[in-house]
């Protein structure tokens, strides 16, 4: 739970350091980011308060509701959140990038929401192992295109400083 507001404010730095002209992409990402977000938490929060009561004590509840096996409600949530919203965050946030040296950070995102959304693929197909691939995409080339976002953002930063 922790990452997800780390995620919103690092669109949200995005979203201010891009042009003006792609700002209503890089917006959209914020919101879909945000929603992401919102979800994971709620999934995350459900599962560490709720499934710890007597109400859910009955296994066959408590695996229908909170287990991460498919198909459940929180997972079925977390695939929404991180193969739907996730993915189009990503995708916006490098269409939201120019040339120049975001060039690779670009491709990175695009890289990062084609691999999150081939994970969805998975509910259709009843194979979950394709969320692998997903996981791919937001736990490795996400994280790598927002470090060398970040460098970027610093850099910037000490040169209006200087």
């Amino acid at each position: 739970m922790a990452i997800a507001p780390t995620m919103v404010a690092f669109m949200v730095a995005l979203h201010q350091w891009v042009p003006q002209e792609r700002r209503a992409l890089s917006l959209s990402a914020v919101v879909f980011m945000a929603m992401c977000a919102v979800v994971t938490c709620m999934v995350h929060f459900a599962i560490l308060t709720l499934s710890r009561l007597p109400t859910f004590a009955d296994p066959s509840i408590a695996r229908a509701v909170f287990a991460f096996q498919w198909p459940s409600v929180a997972y079925a949530l977390d695939i929404l959140a991180w193969d739907f919203f996730f993915p189009i965050a990503a995708l916006l946030s490098g269409a939201s990038l120019g040339g120049g040296g975001e060039k690779t950070v670009r491709w990175l995102f695009v890289a990062s929401g084609l691999l999150a959304l081939v994970g969805l693929a998975g509910v259709p197909l009843a194979d979950m192992q394709l969320r692998n691939i997903g996981i791919i995409g937001y736990v490795l080339v996400f994280p790598l295109a927002a470090v060398l976002m970040a460098k970027r953002f610093n850099c910037e930063g000490e040169k209006s400083a200087a």
